[in-house]
């Protein structure tokens, strides 16, 4: 599997990120600070996500479908700065 096409990625004010689905799990890839974070989890499976770009603004949203639901998060960084979570080491390929 090529990784590169897996994952969403994009520049923010904190840096370069990027956004997979592992299936049951939304992480978020901190490049910058070599973490990832579950930033979305659903034991019977996620559906989809999407990324939302705010150019004007400067930031980037996410979009998660949870079976019938779907939650929001308006801005990666700010959520990042504002919620605890808990992060781990950022997995690398070689």
């Amino acid at each position: 599997m090529h990784y590169f096409w897996a994952v969403d990625w994009f520049n923010t004010p904190a840096g370069p990120m990027g956004v997979y689905n592992s299936g049951s799990k939304v992480s978020l890839v901190d490049l910058q600070g070599r973490k990832e974070f579950v930033l979305f989890e659903r034991m019977l499976g996620v559906n989809e996500f999407t990324v939302k770009r705010d150019l004007e603004q400067n930031k980037v949203g996410l979009s998660v479908k949870l079976g019938l639901s779907t939650e929001e998060i308006d801005d990666v960084v700010e959520h990042l700065s504002t919620q605890v979570l808990e992060s781990t080491p950022m997995r690398t390929m070689l």
